[in-house]
């Protein structure tokens, strides 16, 4: 009897009947659930002026930030500790317990333990009553929540009498939120590896410049870089590393080369000071003989030479150290210039066995034969020849990144975000 009771039930739902309005004939539920000592907040959709939603708990004062375009609201709840303790679904709060601009499209398309929403069960799904409770009803009033807000009758992920049948749910499904976290988890896997731990600002200066890279690109330019070193961060023993973060090609700083915190490294042209970034291109993944990037951010050069790669008898190899401070692109026999690299980005991208193009604040291909990938690591402020440091310079560094080939457009677009987080760093 009850199967077939709850059968009928569903079905009158799905045909649109209206099952449970005599309970709330004739009886204010408005005002009924906001004087329950449980809800924190309880709001109406009809209420909302001057951008906000107000609080109808009795002597409530606080209320909803409200902003967008009608139908599309977007919501924030009140910076405060009750709100946050409430909120154990974290709709209205990342996982670092910062507060989040909720969607309206969001409140409707989940089942919250805490965050009770009301709205129609037909398109377009008008939102009507907010409600966030700051513990859990009895079995008595919770049947009676979703009753008179139409929650989905699998609000609690159990098939329930009480409740309605959504149109924009499956039948047989609740509606699960996964909290989000402010950072991408790549930044927080970064800043884990920090022995001085990275400030809030300095983490949301990461934080963008990874974001950006994820977002660039088709593929993403974040997917087709093997290894980005940044030296400008705020403690020496944060530049070493990689931020892949894949195990690989994490710098070592040889001779203790100095450190000017947010700005840059400095290598030395006396003694042995440099950076090993511990980079092989033999070994990339994504950095190939004839489809390969490079960025060196120079911040100044202190002598005529130049830092970079060496290899004796390779292709696609970054060198640098004759008198009037050139990179070069070198193979076995052909050595082309990269001219007037004092300050900024120096961009190397190749996309074919006889193309290369350079940047120094302009774009020029050249063309350079290619034999083969580097097979020793690439040092920032020495050459590395055949397994031998030499042509050590002084030169002050803040980036290196080697990747994929990147168009000239999409290696502008890198540039970009990189002197983004150089100015923003510096303001630190």
């Amino acid at each position: 009897m009850k199967v077939n009771v709850l059968y009928n039930k569903i079905k009158s739902r799905i045909e649109g009947t209206r099952i449970g309005i005599e309970i709330q004939s004739g009886f204010n539920w408005a005002a009924y659930w906001a004087s329950q000592p449980e809800v924190l907040f309880f709001g109406l959709y009809s209420d909302i002026s001057g951008g906000q939603m107000p609080n109808r708990v009795p002597g409530a004062t606080d209320y909803l930030t409200v902003a967008g375009a009608a139908g599309s609201e977007t919501y924030q709840c009140p910076n405060t500790a009750p709100y946050l303790s409430a909120d154990t679904d974290q709709i209205w709060h990342y996982t670092n317990d910062s507060i989040r601009v909720v969607l309206s499209s969001e409140l409707i398309s989940y089942d919250f333990s805490r965050t009770i929403i009301k709205y129609d069960n037909t398109a377009p799904y008008t939102l009507r009553w907010i409600m966030i409770l700051s513990s859990d009803f009895e079995t008595a009033r919770e049947n009676k929540m979703r009753d008179s807000f139409d929650l989905s009758i699998w609000w609690s992920g159990v098939l329930s009498f009480h409740g309605n049948v959504k149109g924009n749910k499956p039948l047989f499904q609740q509606y699960v939120w996964t909290p989000e976290g402010i950072y991408e988890a790549e930044t927080l896997t970064l800043i884990a590896k920090y022995t001085t731990p990275a400030t809030e600002p300095l983490t949301i200066a990461l934080d963008t410049l990874i974001k950006g890279l994820k977002a660039g690109g088709s593929p993403s330019y974040w997917s087709r870089i093997d290894c980005l070193q940044k030296y400008n961060l705020l403690a020496i023993d944060q530049i070493v590393f990689n931020f892949k973060c894949n195990g690989f090609w994490d710098a070592t700083l040889v001779g203790s080369p100095t450190f000017a915190p947010k700005l840059y490294i400095e290598t030395a042209a006396t003694g042995t000071k440099y950076v090993d970034t511990n980079f092989i291109p033999a070994n990339g993944v994504n950095f190939q003989q004839n489809d390969a990037s490079w960025f060196d951010g120079i911040v100044a050069f202190t002598t005529s030479s130049y830092n970079g790669c060496f290899t004796t008898g390779k292709g696609l190899v970054f060198r640098g150290g004759n008198a009037d401070g050139r990179g070069f692109f070198n193979s076995a026999t052909v050595n082309d210039p990269l001219l007037n690299i004092q300050i900024g980005y120096n961009i190397q991208t190749r996309n074919g066995a006889n193309t290369a193009t350079i940047y120094n604040g302009g774009w020029n291909a050249n063309n350079v034969a290619s034999a083969a990938r580097p097979d020793h690591t690439s040092l920032v402020g020495a050459w590395h020849n055949n397994a031998v440091v030499s042509g050590l310079t002084t030169t002050r560094n803040k980036t290196q990144l080697f990747g994929a080939y990147f168009s000239n457009a999409e290696a502008d677009a890198i540039r970009t975000l990189l002197e983004t987080f150089d100015i923003t760093v510096a303001a630190l």
